[in-house]
């Protein structure tokens, strides 16, 4: 698989200490596996926004995420999310040859998942939305 922002960002939540603290390497893109230990992270990118010249692409381009970090309780998933916004937060720097000059966290939400059947009890989270400008190296 090419180097790309997705994979970037994989390897600086995964490469901060303070993420892999909580999660180890559970850090997964659109999905996690249902037998998948808490806490774990899912990040996904919501869009893609290449910026134009006169004479074509500028080479940067502007990526939104959503990352989500995943609990057992709340207090689990807020302190992943806590050291999301301390990996990524203002980053700077080249990841999987990919050139990231910035990083910004835009929103937060809770949320929680029921499972359907009542087999569990739920499972709490933390959206964050994120801006990252990025250009492949």
């Amino acid at each position: 698989m090419p180097d790309t922002v997705e994979t970037a960002v994989r390897a600086i939540l995964v490469g901060a200490s303070g993420v892999t603290d909580l999660v180890s390497t559970r850090v997964f893109p659109t999905g996690a596996p249902s037998s998948v230990a808490k806490p774990f992270v899912i990040y996904e990118v919501d869009s893609l926004e290449p910026v134009d010249a006169l004479d074509g692409h500028a080479g940067i381009t502007f990526a939104t995420f959503t990352i989500t970090s995943w609990g057992a309780t709340y207090s689990d998933a807020k302190a992943v999310s806590a050291a999301i916004r301390a990996a990524l937060n203002d980053y700077t720097g080249t990841s999987d040859s990919v050139s990231i000059p910035f990083a910004s966290h835009d929103s937060s939400r809770d949320i929680v998942y029921w499972p359907e059947d009542g087999s569990e009890l739920p499972i709490h989270g933390v959206e964050q939305d994120w801006r990252i400008t990025y250009r492949s190296t």
